[in-house]
Order: structure tokens, then sequence, then C-alpha cells
């Protein structure tokens, strides 16, 4: 059957290569929630009116919620890609590897595009009021945290080899 869909890494069919090369990654990922929500797609499924009006505000979400699920996406795919990579030059491969992969690039994520749902929010944005305040602003809180969490590992890093990736990346986001 031939549809007309957003493109997505759900969208690949199990035996193709690209299906089989992302099959762990979909699968952590869906087990985890990170598979087409946004913050939109979860407050438009739970307004339970009928009307035109929410017609209309369904119908004007569907471009951020594409718009967000894209951006988490393509992140995960080339954490993914890079993780992968990486572990086969340290001798890991198979299964483990994979695993290992999905859960830095759904970790990477999560820290450069912030918590998709309501209950990944600080204790404050969860409530009425911070759900007005925070509703555009989860995305800044995500990067100051990335922000200082780069800074403590430039300054007290494990190797020096850390702490330099540390500071280029700290230059890179800054600058």
């Amino acid at each position: 059957v031939t549809q007309k869909v957003m493109p997505s890494i759900l969208n690949y069919a199990p035996d193709s290569p690209e299906g089989k090369k992302y099959a762990t990654l979909v699968k952590v990922a869906e087990e985890q929630g990170q598979l087409n929500r946004s913050q939109l797609y979860e407050l438009l499924q739970a307004d339970t009116r009928t009307g035109l009006l929410a017609k209309v505000n369904a119908a004007s979400g569907w471009l951020f919620h594409h718009g967000e699920r894209m951006n988490r996406e393509v992140t995960m795919v080339a954490t993914y890609n890079l993780e992968m990579e990486r572990l086969k030059k340290e001798g890991i491969t198979g299964e483990q590897a994979e695993i290992q992969a999905a859960n830095t690039a759904i970790y990477t994520n999560e820290l450069t595009n912030g918590g998709i749902s309501a209950a990944a929010a600080p204790r404050f944005a969860q409530n009425p009021i911070g759900k007005m305040v925070f509703m555009y602003k989860r995305y800044g809180v995500s990067m100051y945290y990335m922000m200082f969490k780069t800074f403590k590992e430039a300054t007290q890093g494990d190797t020096p080899e850390a702490r330099k990736a540390a500071w280029k990346q700290l230059g890179g986001i800054v600058g």
C-alpha cells in the first residue's frame, strides 16, 4: 500500500536496510515514548472539545508537532550513528552496542531538545500557571542545564582530553 506520510524513522519497513539498521533505536525510543510525541500533541490529545475551534487548534498545531518530532528523530539518528562508530572502534558490537547507542541517543536528545512529556518538566512547570509560563521555555531550561554540565566537565573532567573537548563544546555553544 502506498500512503503519503511525514518523514520518520518509523516509516522504514522492518526488512529494509534502514529498518534493520535502526530497529533497536526505534524499539528503545518507542518504549521510552520518544517517537510521535510532542508537548503540543499531548495538550491536543487531552482536549475533549469537538467544535470548530478545537479542529482549528489541532490543525494549527500540526506544524509545531511535526517540527518538534523531526528535531528529536534527527538528533537521535545522528547520535546513534556516531555512538555506533565509536563503540565499533572500541570493539563493542552486536545487540549490546545497539542498545547502548540507542540509550545514548535518547539521553542526548533529552539533553539538547528537552523532555517532551509534561511529567518530565520541572515541578513548577507541572501546575496550571507553570504550564503556561514554561510552554516554550523548557528548551531554554534544558540548554542551561547542558551548558552548566559542560562547564563542570570542562573544569572537573576525568581526563585532560575530556576537559579539552568540553571547553571546545562550550565554546561552540556560546560562540
